[in-house]
């Protein structure tokens, strides 16, 4: 029987994986800290996660390496950390890699002082060297020389490290977010964007929808139609089961990294709803739609959702997603041919002599007069094609599942389908009202949210993210029922966050005041694949304030704006979500609507595309704040308010529909 390391009675999937390794792993935590100082080792940090495709690679290359394994064993005292368990600890090292080797990703290796200050930092290392990349063998061995030899230089590495990360987050200026940024992220994205393919980058592409939501915010839509667009008719796009993955290798979306994460799902079903409230095009409510299925279908758990869905299945990437032309053909037969013309299936496929379905550049109408048929027989006969590919593939082995709860993610999962219910589908919000009491009753213990919870378990301090988003979620969920409740639930969770992360100079700490000190707090400040913390945060106390009639966390907001300030100077395009909560400290209108459901006024700003109006529905004007009862006198009755002031009431639809931003 394989021999167990110190990950043996861990709950994290990710470390699970790990722990049979010949590696003698311990999870992050005090024994092994002691550990480094007691024997005056240094510690190898790995950092990962359990669907991820290059951490498996490495796995079984280096860490199953008996070789590898002995040296290690030896010399350092090695540390797995799995990055959704311990955002805290991700974030951090991340930053430090980023700035001693100018990327980052995962795996994330790391050497550390036994005070757990970096002294270097890589990704993924073979165990022997191989196209350029050096081997892990030979990098132990060298920095446990430098280490034990060298000790001096090592230590004044650490030491400038430090310096160079707490320069990072001294962003102070009397200055503000102001609409100047505006103009100027919305420049330098149009002049990054790919517009033969849409997107904000070359390969690799990820969706970027903080970019998409702010360039929507703006009113700029035809970078956002092209891009949403691509991103749908792509591999990137599942389209026999909905639900994207994390990014595109390829420049034209056609070729995914194939592990569908939640967040992501979560955040493209906004993106996906936002686009069609602009628009009115059915193509984007449907995407929506069926992302919105996958994610009950096959993320949902008994209560919440799962973390992700693996990018591998037997031991292969996209084994799962990929086809073989001859197999479609025997399968479809008289609908292949047109099967495989809609959807770019060849002979020699994209990845390894296999296909990845993708719509690209096909044009319904030339389709259906090559084939000599309707329109309307085409889509027909396709429709019928996936159902019967989609009934196939669901008898293949399907990726490993990633079965961490997370609370930041489904904290976002909440908001999407509560969005989703306010714009698409009325019902919806009856689900997303049930997952929210779930988190609550779960994953928040003695007044203080918990990052994760696995196996039955709550468990980690939650971070920035967290709180963010369980703010957010109750923000969506006011926004959409009126229910009072909810904005008291903000209340809680604002009051929490600015408690535990808020630094008084301005912008928030990743990880709380209440969570064991690593070496140093730091500060995120650029959005990434997805958002920031940093600007979640912002976003929704800006959100909650303007809806409160103490106008509460102005403060904090107004700091937080100025401290992160001089990013939206050097650099406003990699914070645009930081911007839209700028824009909506600017924009917001408060919108009461005293009417029954049916009223017009109220039916069109629920479904439309008014990204600064708060709305509240309420039957009776006792319903409303005290200080605006007395002004309803009929029904149905409007009151428009911005900055603090109400405009006269009205029962002109077409008066207050004029006015709104």
């Amino acid at each position: 029987m394989t021999a167990y390391n110190h990950l043996k009675n861990e709950t994290s999937p990710y470390l699970k994986q790990h722990a049979q390794d010949p590696i003698d792993w311990y999870p992050w935590g005090e024994e092994a800290l002691q550990k480094a100082r007691d024997e005056d080792k240094p510690i190898f940090l790995s950092i990962g996660y359990s669907t991820c495709h290059w951490c498996h690679v490495m796995q079984k290359e280096t860490f199953l390496n008996e070789e590898v394994a002995k040296q290690l064993n030896e010399t350092m005292v090695a540390i797995k950390v799995d990055r959704e368990e311990r955002p805290d600890i991700d974030q951090l090292y991340m930053q430090a890699c980023q700035v001693m080797t100018g990327q980052g990703g995962w795996p994330m290796s790391l050497f550390l002082l036994p005070d757990e200050r970096p002294f270097y930092a890589g990704l993924y290392y073979p165990p022997y060297a191989k196209r350029g990349v050096p081997g892990f063998i030979d990098v132990v061995s060298q920095l446990s020389h430098v280490y034990n030899e060298q000790r001096v230089n090592v230590i004044q590495t650490a030491s400038n490290l430090t310096a160079r990360l707490k320069e990072t987050i001294d962003h102070s200026t009397k200055a503000s977010v102001s609409s100047k940024h505006y103009n100027q992220a919305n420049t330098r994205l149009l002049e990054e964007m790919d517009q033969v393919y849409g997107g904000f980058s070359d390969a690799p592409k990820f969706p970027m929808t903080q970019n998409i939501s702010f360039l929507l915010r703006l009113g700029n839509e035809e970078p956002v139609y092209k891009t949403l667009d691509a991103m749908a008719n792509g591999g990137i796009y599942d389209h026999l089961g909905g639900g994207f993955s994390r990014y595109s290798v390829d420049q034209r979306w056609h070729v995914p990294h194939f592990e569908k994460m939640l967040n992501d799902q979560a955040l493209l079903i906004i993106a996906y709803v936002e686009a069609f409230s602009k628009s009115g095009r059915e193509s984007y409510k449907q995407i929506a739609t069926d992302t919105y299925t996958y994610v009950t279908n096959t993320l949902e758990a008994k209560g919440g959702f799962y973390s992700a869905e693996d990018a591998d299945s037997e031991g292969v990437e996209g084994a799962f997603y990929v086809w073989d032309k001859r197999e479609i053909e025997e399968l479809l037969r008289e609908d292949s041919a047109l099967f495989c013309e809609a959807y770019h299936v060849t002979e020699e496929g994209v990845l390894d002599h296999k296909n990845v379905l993708a719509f690209l550049e096909t044009d319904i109408d030339d389709l259906g007069e090559q084939f000599s048929i309707t329109k309307q027989e085409c889509l027909t006969r396709l429709k019928q094609a996936k159902k019967r590919l989609f009934e196939v593939r669901e008898k293949r082995i399907r990726p490993h599942m990633d079965t961490k709860i997370k609370t930041a993610w489904n904290a976002q999962m909440v908001a999407a389908i509560a969005l989703y219910a306010r714009v698409i589908e009325d019902d919806a919000i009856n689900h997303a009202i049930d997952q929210f009491h779930f988190i609550e009753n779960t994953l928040v213990t003695d007044g203080r949210v918990r990052s994760v919870y696995t196996d039955g378990k709550a468990s980690g301090h939650g971070i920035l993210e967290d709180y963010a988003s369980m703010l957010w979620a109750a923000n969506e969920l006011f926004e959409t029922t009126g229910d009072t409740f909810y904005k008291e639930r903000a209340r809680y969770y604002a009051t929490q966050a600015v408690e535990l992360f808020y630094d008084e100079e301005g912008g928030f700490y990743y990880y709380g005041s209440d969570q064991p000190p690593l070496f140093m707090r730091t500060k995120d400040d650029f959005d990434g694949a997805t958002p920031s913390a940093n600007s979640m945060i912002i976003r929704e106390l800006a959100r909650h304030s303007t809806w409160s009639e103490d106008q509460a966390f102005e403060q904090e907001i107004d700091a937080s704006l100025k401290r992160f300030a001089k990013v939206a100077d050097r650099v406003p395009h990699a914070a645009p979500h930081l911007l839209v909560a700028a824009m909506h400290m600017e924009r917001s209108q408060q919108l009461y609507i005293v009417a029954d459901e049916s009223d017009p006024l109220y039916q069109s700003v629920k479904r439309g595309f008014y990204p600064f109006v708060q709305m509240r529905r309420v039957d009776e004007a006792s319903e409303l704040p005290l200080a605006y009862q007395t002004a309803v006198t009929e029904k149905p009755t409007y009151l428009l308010c911005e900055h603090g002031s109400c405009k006269l009431p009205t029962s002109s639809y077409e008066a207050v529909l004029a006015q709104l931003t």
